[in-house]
């Protein structure tokens, strides 16, 4: 699919790349009522940035048609900013998982019966459940006018639930999840149940008191998460280009204590994120 719109753009600009998503996602909730519900949604995006005459511009469409997008993307190089495109050259990929042949086949059935065997295991006395399972499976392309191109399928399975118990008018609130390439196993399911009791169980049923000195913490990984959340959004890439970010202009700088370490490593088997490469067709690699 994205050979012919490269194909097409190429006489057009200096340099394009592009890059093609389809997904279709099952999405399945049991209610604390007790209700059901069950929803289908398939998309298609496609991408493309070009540079023509030194400026560069970007379209998008969520259809199959690519002159149209083409049009948009000239039209927005046309009042661009001066920049240069560069593009990756062809390089051979890493084989990384990205989808499991029994989340490819899942239907409607398994993602509503995935979400009732969560609600069951969790459901008690003085609990308000809702749980939730959802299976996404498509395939991913990128390429440029540079003869770089990668295809790979993609899947992801999630399931989760937020529980309430206590006082109804102001309910101790919990919500967990779980997410990977491949259909949970029990024992994954069960991991997840397991973290709900631990964190509904004496002493996390109620907040502790604040300690008289400092005391040394140790993050569990959901934490550590919430923990880097702003972290996490000054390094998307369009806050950083649109210089929004706390970060933007500080290549070189030290703008975190040296004792922490990020490590961004797309090449881990089977993780949501995992692939051989990025949109902009750059092969994966382990980054700190």
């Amino acid at each position: 699919m994205i050979t012919p719109l490269l194909e097409a753009a190429r006489p057009r600009v200096t340099a394009a790349d592009a890059v093609v998503k389809t997904d279709e996602t099952l999405s399945g909730v049991v209610t604390a009522q007790g209700g059901e519900r069950m929803g289908r949604l398939t998309s298609i995006q496609q991408h493309l940035r070009v540079a023509v005459h030194g400026r560069v511009g970007m379209a998008g469409r969520a259809d199959q048609h690519s002159e149209a997008l083409i049009a948009a993307a000239l039209a927005s190089a046309a009042m661009g900013e001066v920049a240069t495109l560069h593009l990756p050259a062809p390089a051979p990929t890493v084989d990384v998982p990205t989808s499991h042949p029994v989340a490819q086949a899942a239907g409607p059935t398994q993602v509503l019966d995935l979400a009732r065997s969560l609600s069951a295991r969790l459901d008690g006395k003085g609990r308000m459940v809702e749980a939730w399972a959802e299976r996404s499976v498509g395939r991913v392309e990128a390429g440029n006018t540079r003869g770089a191109l990668v295809s790979y399928d993609a899947s992801l399975v999630g399931m989760g639930a937020t529980l309430a118990v206590g006082d109804p008018s102001s309910p101790l609130t919990l919500s967990l999840h779980h997410a990977s390439v491949a259909w949970p196993s029990g024992r994954e399911v069960e991991a997840l149940v397991t973290e709900f009791e631990r964190r509904l169980s004496p002493p996390y049923a109620e907040p502790p008191s604040g300690p008289a000195t400092p005391v040394r913490l140790c993050l569990m990984p959901r934490a550590v998460r919430a923990f880097l959340r702003p972290l996490e959004l000054a390094l998307i890439g369009a806050e950083v280009f649109e210089r929004r970010s706390p970060y933007a202009g500080r290549q070189g700088e030290l703008v975190l204590p040296e004792a922490i370490t990020l490590v961004d490593d797309p090449l881990l088997p089977g993780r949501p994120g995992s692939r051989p490469a990025d949109d902009a067709g750059v092969v994966s690699r382990r980054l700190p």
